[in-house]
């Protein structure tokens, strides 16, 4: 891993503990990767807030959606054993497949169930994302009553739990065993995922977090109960580890074949349907995401007291897993800043590693009435970060100038460019405080 990697984790490091520290401290679990190995995952915050215990990279999530990488697995390796064919018409499978009102319902097939392209209702007809009381089999039956098919298949992307539903049916019907114990036994075991789970898992397990409710005005955050999906299950019941998920999504990454046909992975990542006014779109069970001209491929999820994210550029060969423990975190935000970090060095050679590390002194958290500040060395100079604004792209250089003494360096007219910056430091030759302009910020060991 070249240095300039390094020092930008380092920066990723102090960016999430501040946002975790101005979230209640709810846990986050990060893993980064590319197709050989992990390139940094760990913990911040508390996985158990009430017992203070700090997340780490083994901490167990509710992942939600990102299930729906599992079952389209399952399907697919099913499809290779030749026991089902994604263009056959659903209901030659399941019979039942029926609703209220129809409009090319015979024609749904489980490749459009597969890249949510069937036009039927985004859930089963019970409001289990807010009482957290999910149907079984007879349950989503009797439901299917009153509900209809709300477009023609193929007409546009509709995503939809429960089309994966009628997926995780299929698994269950085509292979002769349980979905939990299909998953189990032919993606969890073989890929040795000894952290995640399909069933659901209480707290007596020492690695699961506690999942939080939202913060509310004049209101504290509490524990989520535990729920099982059951029926939906194939479309958001699992739980893992950012370690896990990381050497699942490896194996789509590498596709050398080991695991699933490397056609079998192709036609997985392959693009289906689009949305024409975003660029984004759907393959089999995967989101892709446009960003910046490379695609993001993957999914995130979110449940009651959760939310998760697990992407990866396949041209770039960098993955991102970010699982949170609360209803109001926002992982896209945790990934956005990585990518902002790290995209431009992946290419890059290192060559500022041993310039500057005079400089390293002067590192460190520092904050005043109006904001926090990160002083950190990158490529061989000092940077000042405002992590109040939490932009990586918005750093502002010292230039060193004298002893102690620098001049900032800013793309901001709006800032103190060109101005002063001092360091005042202790007997023990540590800085006490930053000097900007006329204003100045006191270190602070935690954020």
């Amino acid at each position: 891993m070249n240095h300039s990697i390094i020092e930008r984790i380092e920066y990723l490091k102090e960016w999430i503990s501040y946002n975790r520290a101005y979230m209640d401290n709810v846990g986050a679990s990060i893993s980064i990767f590319n197709n050989k190995e992990v390139l940094f995952t760990d913990g911040f915050g508390f996985s158990n807030i009430e017992k203070e215990i700090n997340a780490s990279s083994s901490s167990i999530y509710r992942v939600a959606s990102i299930t729906k990488l599992f079952t389209a697995t399952a399907i697919m390796q099913l499809k290779e054993l030749g026991k089902l064919n994604l263009n056959k018409p659903v209901i030659e499978y399941i019979p039942w497949f029926k609703f209220s009102k129809e409009l090319d319902l015979d024609k749904v097939t489980i490749l459009n169930l597969l890249t949510h392209s069937a036009g039927i209702p985004r859930e089963s007809a019970h409001p289990y994302w807010i009482t957290l009381n999910f149907p079984d089999k007879e349950g989503v039956k009797e439901g299917l009553k009153d509900q209809r098919q709300i477009l023609p298949s193929n007409k546009m992307w509709k995503y939809s739990n429960l089309g994966f539903g009628f997926l995780g049916e299929i698994i269950e019907i085509i292979s002769g065993y349980s979905y939990e114990d299909y998953i189990q036994n032919n993606i969890i075991k073989p890929l040795g995922l000894t952290n995640t789970h399909i069933k659901s898992i209480d707290n007596s397990n020492p690695q699961m977090s506690i999942g939080y409710s939202r913060k509310l005005p004049r209101q504290q955050r509490v524990p989520i109960k535990i729920a099982d999906c059951q029926w939906i299950g194939s479309a958001a019941n699992l739980s893992s580890t950012a370690l896990d998920l990381a050497k699942f999504l490896q194996v789509f990454m590498n596709n050398d074949g080991s695991f699933l046909n490397k056609e079998t992975i192709n036609e997985m990542l392959q693009l289906n349907i689009e949305n024409k006014e975003s660029a984004d779109g759907y393959s089999l069970g995967f989101k892709h995401i446009n960003l910046d001209n490379h695609i993001k491929i993957g999914h995130s999820g979110s449940f009651q007291g959760f939310k998760s994210y697990a992407y990866f550029l396949k041209e770039l060969t960098l993955g991102v897993i970010v699982l949170t423990s609360s209803t109001d975190s926002n992982p896209v935000l945790i990934a956005n800043q990585i990518y902002d970090c790290l995209l431009p060095t992946l290419n890059s050679p290192s060559s500022h590693y041993f310039k500057g590390q005079h400089l390293k002194k002067f590192t460190g958290k520092y904050r005043n009435a109006w904001r926090d500040y990160c002083v950190l060395l990158l490529d061989g100079q000092l940077n000042l970060f405002n992590m109040s604004e939490g932009n990586f792209k918005n750093n502002e250089l010292l230039i060193e100038e004298g002893e102690n003494i620098f001049r900032l360096e800013s793309n901001s007219g709006g800032s103190s460019n060109g101005e002063k910056v001092s360091f005042e430091l202790n007997a023990e030759n540590i800085p006490t405080r930053i000097f900007i302009g006329n204003s100045y910020a006191d270190a602070i060991i935690k954020w």
